[in-house]
């Protein structure tokens, strides 16, 4: 039984700060054995509630608010431009089986309402990590070349090399 709603756009940016502090502080708890595991750039409550305000990420919660997954798409702003040059599907976790999939799905839904036609739409996933690759892949995500304008976030969090698989997302029919 599908005991939860997706949340995303203007949806998540409508809650009270209340509610999306709870969300948040519950995101943040469940990213830290990825980060510490070396999978995923560290997040904060206030970081997670300005996406959650700018209609960016997407979220799945119970009745009662307890997340069941969570995406934001983070976008990649030249210097020269106020364009996105692309989204980056990041700090996407998932607790229920199936739930990744349908955050999957209306992240899609926004990038295609938000973005401009030549904006990418990519995951970065640590190499080591195959499980998000194989679902992205299963959607029908493709390999690409890493962007120029995106840099090896983990690496430059660590200090230390560390191997990435860069998924074009845009090749996934929505």
């Amino acid at each position: 039984m599908n005991n939860h709603a997706i949340l995303g756009g203007p949806q998540l940016k409508s809650l009270n700060i209340f509610k999306k502090a709870i969300i948040a502080s519950q995101i943040v708890s469940q990213l830290k054995p990825h980060v510490g595991a070396g999978h995923m750039v560290a997040q904060t409550v206030p970081s997670l509630i300005k996406y959650m305000d700018s209609g960016l990420s997407v979220v799945a919660v119970t009745p009662l608010l307890e997340v069941l997954g969570f995406v934001k798409l983070y976008p990649y702003i030249s210097k020269n431009n106020t364009l996105p040059l692309g989204y980056e599907f990041s700090s996407w976790v998932s607790k229920k089986k199936g739930v990744g999939l349908n955050l999957l799905k209306k992240s899609l839904e926004i990038f295609h309402t938000f973005a401009h036609s030549d904006a990418d739409l990519f995951a970065v996933c640590s190499t080591n990590n195959p499980k998000p690759q194989e679902i992205l892949f299963k959607a029908g995500g493709t390999n690409m070349k890493r962007p120029s304008y995106v840099p090896n976030m983990l690496e430059a969090q660590t200090g230390t090399p560390h191997q990435e698989t860069i998924i074009n997302l845009k090749t996934i029919s929505s």
